[in-house]
């Protein structure tokens, strides 16, 4: 039986967990006031590891002043004796199709506390609005996670002529939902960065 511990971790941990499989970008690649829960991703999900496994919770964030769209997540690192060994707090995103594929894009912010009440009007307010984006798809009870490198994100950001600020690619929603409505983002995603879970509940 696996059990979750409500570690107190902050943004840094959270960096640590995602994102070595993420693409950073400047902006979430949908507007989180019009976004919608994407009610295929709710639920329990575990995906098994050479080292241990992983178990990913998803939920709709629910709290006074958040969108609607805005979805929370909590993934807990078990290993081989089911001891936690990492992970256990929330973090936001919110999820979105673009053309033939859907993408999260998980919302960065130094303020623990982005699901408490009003929290979210802060984080819109900032002038910061990083994010990490990911590919998905949902087959029954299958999720797949793809996310990018970083001589990937290099590669398409020259091609495409978008700047970058310390690896952060500075295009705007417009730029980057046309180049994933093309055909997927299958320059900036990649193979070997892929993560399959099954479903638990």
């Amino acid at each position: 039986m696996f059990r979750i511990t409500r570690a107190r971790f902050g943004w840094a941990a959270l960096a640590v967990l995602f994102a070595a499989g993420c693409v950073p970008i400047s902006e979430p690649h949908v507007d989180p006031a019009r976004a919608r829960p994407d009610k295929d991703l709710l639920g329990v999900w575990r995906c098994e590891r050479d080292n241990g496994t992983w178990v990913l919770g998803v939920g709709s964030a629910q709290a006074p002043g958040h969108p609607e769209g805005l979805m929370e997540a909590v993934q807990v690192e078990y290993n081989r004796d089911n001891k936690q060994v990492g992970g256990g707090s929330k973090t936001f995103f919110v999820a979105g199709p673009v053309g033939d594929t859907r993408c999260v894009s998980v919302l960065l912010s130094e303020d623990t506390r982005l699901g408490q009440p009003g929290a979210f009007q802060k984080w819109q307010d900032g002038g910061t609005h990083r994010c990490w984006l990911m590919r998905y798809k949902v087959e029954g009870d299958t999720l797949t996670l793809w996310g990018g490198t970083a001589e990937r994100t290099k590669k398409v950001a020259e091609a495409r002529q978008w700047k970058l600020d310390n690896g952060w690619i500075q295009a705007d929603r417009q730029a980057l939902t046309e180049f994933l409505k093309k055909d997927g983002g299958k320059d900036l995603f990649s193979e070997d960065n892929k993560t399959v879970y099954r479903r638990l509940q």
